[in-house]
């Protein structure tokens, strides 16, 4: 499975799917999938191997982002707030239902500037 791994760690390779990537061995995409549940270590070092090949293109994508943010662009801003704090709409709404990260009251946080 040494081909699999080092297939599946080049993020150039992501249009191929697991099944065509068994197609083309005649390898049967059960037995694929078998490897993949019996070896979670080895999905696991696949994507940290992956992240690490493109982590210079996401600075770039960074800087640009900020860039953008910083000179008044509000999707941009919005985005950052998404990208950087793991904060959205959907996010903050299902955070308050679990009574996790509820954003307080203009009302609260001036009665905990009094006390």
């Amino acid at each position: 499975m040494n081909d699999y791994i080092n297939f599946r760690s080049n993020p150039a390779n992501d249009h191929t799917t697991d099944a065509m990537w068994c197609g083309q061995r005649n390898l049967p995409p059960s037995s694929l999938q078998q490897w993949k549940m019996a070896h979670p270590d080895m999905m696991e070092r696949i994507l940290q191997y992956r992240r690490s090949r493109y982590a210079d293109e996401l600075i770039k994508i960074d800087a640009a982002l900020l860039s953008k943010a910083k000179a008044g662009d509000a999707a941009a801003a919005k985005l950052c707030w998404a990208r950087f704090e793991d904060w959205s709409p959907s996010v903050m709404e299902e955070r308050s239902k679990k009574g996790d990260g509820r954003a307080k009251t203009l009302a609260e946080l001036i009665s905990e500037e009094d006390a």
